[in-house]
């Protein structure tokens, strides 16, 4: 209890700060500029709306363009946005601040401070209208109090409508604007069309009690809940009765559904729509959600005493989530008939004529790997009625999924990776049935060896052409041709091209697109080169021809499906609406991320124009390789500090986390740390050490073994520059990187120092734990990035040899371990095991402890902890003195 309490007064009330020592850094960050994003680029290809960035200690700073793309014309409108939106004709940049204003820019002209572009304040939101050939604007701004109005103006800034008394507004996909305002006590929804018609209707409800949930098939009509709010506050009901309601523009009608609801204890947290515009229901009927939260309602037993029961029913996992669930309802708006049809985790998949089949998720057993049966459930629209199907198919809880691109655009077919026989399989929805759809003797995983991520890529696309039954597969390097029916054989459809060359060929989509850009009669596709790290695009006919390189060079791309993107890197891919005109987002090595344009794809124009990089000193990147057990080459990303002096020996700090060699054409930008909890690399270059990003392989089954047995040909390959420093090598990781860093110092000896943040040691205790947001860790080890495949007991030898904390005694390298109080994935009370294992063994060890931050640590805590890590390494790579936290 002392040293805990130690631990906590240390790094509580020691704030450590040496502003001097770490000047270069601050500085470097409060003066970096970089690209934000694209707000929207003009149908014509002309113009762009894009942000740039700046940080602070305590924010983030950014102010947006509207640039021309081929030209130098740029406005600044030195704030921040909350909605752009660029015309149809180019020819206006609508632009919403942050500070509530909203700025009506035309582009390309030449403003002055006696001319200025048209601006309204106090904005709440704005909707741009396509009325016959021109444009209006739908203004909803905010009046004294709370009272807001809408409002519809010309380009020029002059108002033709105005709606006082207003609540909210809605927009549909085909240009209707539904607004709701007080009227005399009740509320009138009015519905105004792209030619300014109206039609209105009054309902006697407080518009409080009023808000929209969707529109239904073609924008027709509007679903609206009618939940009074105050039911919020009363507990202990036994039925909730609430209703949705539904206006059909045309018909100005206006039905409602009651929806009598057993509640037992809980409350409506929110209320949607789950049969909307997109399904092939109608506007009679439709499918309603009614996510429900327990009220917090403590029971006692007979005596008084607080409780929870777990092991009712078939739960097989304590979760700290139990207190949520959802209600479906079929709602007949027609006859204002709501039927509930289940309280349990229901999975809508299809609708076939007048039903909705949904999967019921609690009728697999996550827990089993022999389980094998799924429930269908059938709802009747019409009367309600249910019905089961229990059949016998691949599991799916084994099945791995692409998010929106594993179902067919007809939703009949759900498509799955099984590891078990190394296959996709497609789920006939309609025939209640399951079939492999890819030949046996084709390695679907990914350039990645043993990589828990993506053990294979999934699918690319559905064929445009082929009303769903044919989908595009990614295989490790290549895309395939799969036709579901099995009429056609499979075939690559890019002839082997990525496998030869070892190339990962990827979809390159635009604006958010779930299938790539199409020039001519050529898919163009994200190119990336495995060997060398080089990244471009390729032109690919999908007809079994030989695809064409039109660009491959030492950058990288930072767009959707890049093979080694990440969510700090992953930035829209953007196309002209009008055009085969694109802008995509570009860096390299001391070349920071800025936009280019492009037409072909092989040649590529500066829009933007951000290089902070050019205040500071270049350093250099090296791709290192090596061979794994003298088959496999593995790669690693050496940074290399700037105006290296090959005469002399330089200090190296290694940083891993799974797969890291595919960054070294990503330009390194200054920070405190990285993700929260890692070393930041252009900070250590700009310090004198060089930086090493290897490929660091976990075995399935037996993980920490293999990221030994690829961690020291790694180090071995690094050595062998003359310049490294062998006897000044520091380690570093965060997450699954410290796990890895945790393994390698209780069974390796040549590191001089590490450092572990926010990782696992004990695997054995951490199987068992359920972590602050409710999940709980055996699937982690069981199926995800633990890599464990079997259950502790079936595996207890090998669960205790993969955890540092049985080999504490074997550590002889210091270490510093970082975690916080409330991680949310590996308990600090494992991490305080550990530590006090290894001060038991009197070995060299520190635990900083941050009581606040999560899974990483942000904001001051980030600069205390970067302070100190850097001075932990400086004191053991560089001879420093030991800082005063240390002592």
């Amino acid at each position: 209890m002392f040293l805990r309490k130690f631990i906590i007064v240390l790094i509580a009330s020691l704030i450590f700060i040496v502003r001097t020592t770490h000047a270069q850094i601050e500085t470097a960050i409060e003066s970096w500029k970089k690209i934000s994003r694209v707000y929207d680029y003009s149908p014509d290809g002309k113009y762009v709306v894009y942000g740039i960035e700046m940080e602070t200690k305590s924010d983030t700073k950014e102010t947006v363009f509207v640039k021309s793309v081929k030209s130098p014309w740029k406005y600044d409108l030195n704030h921040s946005s909350t909605n752009v939106k660029i015309t149809g004709d180019s020819k206006y940049s609508l632009v919403q601040t942050d500070d509530g204003r909203l700025i009506f820019v035309q582009n390309g002209m030449q403003y002055t401070d006696r001319q200025k572009p048209v601006e309204l304040t106090n904005v709440v939101l704005f909707y741009l209208i396509k009325s016959l050939d021109k444009y209006l604007v739908g203004v909803l701004s905010k009046e004294v109090g709370e009272s807001m109005h809408f409002s519809i103006y010309t380009l020029n800034g002059k108002v033709i409508l105005d709606i006082p008394d207003t609540y909210w507004v809605s927009s549909s996909n085909t240009n209707k604007i539904i607004v709701a305002y007080s009227n005399r006590g009740g509320t009138t929804l009015r519905c105004i069309d792209a030619n300014l018609k109206s039609t209105e209707i009054s309902i006697n409800m407080k518009p409080g009690n009023v808000r929209p949930l969707g529109y239904v098939q073609n924008d027709k009509a509007l679903v609206i809940n009618t939940l009074n709010r105050d039911i919020k506050n009363v507990s202990n009901l036994g039925v909730l009765d609430s209703a949705i309601a539904i206006w059909r523009f045309e018909e100005n009608t206006f039905n409602a559904v009651k929806l009598h609801v057993p509640i037992d204890s809980m409350i409506i947290s929110n209320v949607s729509i789950v049969a909307d515009q997109n399904s092939q229901l109608n506007t009679d009927r439709g499918i309603v959600k009614l996510s429900m939260t327990k009220l917090p309602v403590e029971k006692k037993d007979g005596i008084g005493a607080k409780l929870k029961i777990y092991g009712r029913g078939n739960q097989t996992q304590v979760s700290k989530n139990t207190n949520a669930k959802d209600i479906f309802i079929l709602a007949d708006y027609r006859n204002g008939v709501g039927y509930t049809i289940s309280n349990n985790a229901l999975l809508p998949l299809n609708t076939i004529e007048n039903s909705v089949i949904f999967s019921d998720l609690s009728a697999q057993d996550t827990q089993n790997d022999t389980a094998e049966k799924a429930r269908l459930v059938y709802a009747n629209l019409s009367s309600g009625v249910v019905s089961d199907s229990l059949f016998t198919k691949q599991k799916i809880a084994q099945m791995r999924t692409f998010g929106d691109l594993n179902e067919s655009p007809n939703k009949r077919y759900r498509i799955g990776y099984v590891d078990s026989i190394k296959a996709y399989v497609a789920y006939d929805r309609w025939l209640e049935c399951t079939r492999v759809i890819t030949p046996s003797n084709v390695d679907w995983g990914t350039p990645y060896l043993n990589d828990f991520r993506n053990v294979v890529r999934g699918v690319a696309a559905w064929d445009p052409d082929s009303n769903g039954n044919i989908v595009w597969i990614y295989d490790k390097f290549d895309i395939w041709r799969i036709d579901i029916t099995g009429r056609d054989a499979a075939r690559c459809i890019t002839n082997g091209f990525g496998r030869r060359n070892k190339i990962v060929l990827t979809f390159q989509a635009a604006n958010g697109a779930k299938i790539g850009a199409r020039i001519a009669d050529k898919w163009i596709l994200n190119a990336f080169k495995t060997d060398t790290k080089e990244n471009g695009f390729v032109a690919a006919g999908l007809d079994g021809k030989e695809p064409q390189i039109l660009y491959l060079g030492q950058c990288f791309f930072q767009c959707d499906g890049n093979l080694a993107i990440d969510g700090a890197h992953n930035k829209a891919f953007w196309k002209a609406a009008d055009r085969n005109e694109y802008l995509v987002f570009k860096t390299a090595p001391n070349s920071s991320t800025n936009i280019y344009y492009t037409s072909d794809f092989k040649h590529f124009e500066l829009v933007s124009d951000v290089f902070p990089e050019q205040q500071e000193n270049r350093y250099e990147t090296k791709l290192l390789s090596w061979q794994i057990n003298d088959s496999t080459t593995s790669y690693g990303a050496l940074f290399i500090p700037p105006n290296l002096d090959t005469t002399k020996k330089y200090p190296v700090v290694i940083k891993i986390y799974e797969k890291l060699a595919d960054n070294l054409f990503i330009n390194q930008e200054p920070a405190y740390l990285d993700n929260g909890c890692t070393l930041n690399v252009f900070d250590y270059l700009h310090s004198g050490y060089a930086v090493f990003l290897p490929d660091v392989t976990a075995k399935e089954g037996d993980p920490m073994p293999g990221v030994l047995a690829s961690f020291v040909p790694a180090l071995n390959a690094l050595k062998k520059n003359r310049w490294i420093d062998p006897e000044r090598i520091g380690l570093q990781g965060c997450s699954w990187g410290g796990t890895e860093v945790n393994y390698i110092v209780t069974h390796f000896d040549g590191i001089r120092a590490a450092n572990a943040a926010s990782a696992f040691s004990n695997f054995v205790t951490s199987y068992g734990e359920v972590s602050n947001n409710g999940i709980g860790l055996a699937p982690y080890f069981l199926y995800g990035q633990g890599r464990m495949r079997t259950d502790l007991w079936k595996g207890l030898d090998k669960y205790i040899q993969n955890s540092s904390y049985f080999h504490v005694k074997d550590c002889n390298t210091p270490l510093l371990i970082m975690h916080t109080k409330y991680d949310d994935v590996c308990s600090i009370e494992t991490a305080i095991a550990y530590f006090n294992a290894l001060r038991y063994f009197k070995k060299n060890v520190w635990l900083i402890e941050y009581l606040e931050g999560n899974h990483g640590i942000f904001g001051e805590k980030a600069i205390d902890f970067s302070y100190r890590l850097k001075s932990y390494f400086n004191y053991y790579l560089k001879d420093e003195a030991m800082p005063d936290w240390m002592q």
